[in-house]
């Protein structure tokens, strides 16, 4: 389980979160939603110690969150584009070796997902900077999805993907025993995936808990389109 207790930031004189509570239960998918500016990539970032500075409480299957330990829990779809030079297959195929896949399993796990996603060979052979977003898009989900990690937290994951290629991303973290944390500006899509939400407004946690209870919140009417 994942648990964020008191979670606050400041940023010099401002405060970007105050007293962010809520839990990541083991084998669940929670949708984390927000507007733009909101605190979501923060929070996120607080969970995987990108952001160390915070006062409260984070911890990752009892470990805090800071601790080298639970690098190996988590892996990461980020919302920004990868930029880097590098060709597409050898950069998956490092990811997952410096990850701890066995050498022996790389390939057949990296050749799994690029046909589970349908990605034309001619991909892996390209730089990132010769790649659409769509691209760029699947290979991140593929990188995330590489580790043996227990937790998957994914920003944004829908970006830039058609409707095929959405339909098979939904379809494999459903049928996935991991625990997902996913942000999304798509509530009708999330909602079929997740079966609890988490609602951050201006650095607050304003709701956390199910979906049915949350769509009669009169005041989050907005939530419905």
């Amino acid at each position: 389980m994942i648990k964020i207790e008191n979670l606050t930031l400041n940023a010099g004189k401002f405060r970007i979160l105050t007293n962010v509570n809520f839990d990541i239960q083991d084998g669940e998918k929670l949708a984390f939603i927000g507007m733009n500016g909101s605190g979501k990539t923060t929070t996120i970032n607080s969970i995987l110690n990108f952001n160390s500075n915070y006062l409260g409480k984070i911890t990752i299957d009892g470990y805090d969150a800071r601790d080298i330990a639970c690098h190996k829990l988590l892996s990461f779809c980020p919302a920004e584009e990868i930029k880097d030079k590098i060709k597409v297959y050898n950069f998956l195929y490092s990811f997952a070796v410096l990850n701890g896949i066995d050498k022996s399993a790389v390939v057949k796990k990296i050749n799994y997902y690029i046909n589970k996603f349908e990605v034309n060979p001619i991909v892996l052979k390209k730089k990132f900077n010769h790649l659409s977003s769509g691209q760029i898009q699947i290979i991140k989900i593929i990188t995330s999805l590489l580790t043996n990690a227990k937790y998957i937290i994914m920003d944004e994951p829908a970006n830039f993907l058609d409707p095929k290629i959405r339909y098979i991303l939904y379809t494999i973290i459903k049928k996935s025993k991991k625990t997902f944390l996913i942000s999304s500006h798509n509530i009708p899509e999330i909602k079929k995936i997740c079966n609890r939400a988490v609602l951050i407004d201006k650095g607050q946690i304003i709701y956390h808990g199910s979906w049915k209870n949350l769509e009669t919140n009169k005041k989050l009417k907005w939530l419905k389109y």
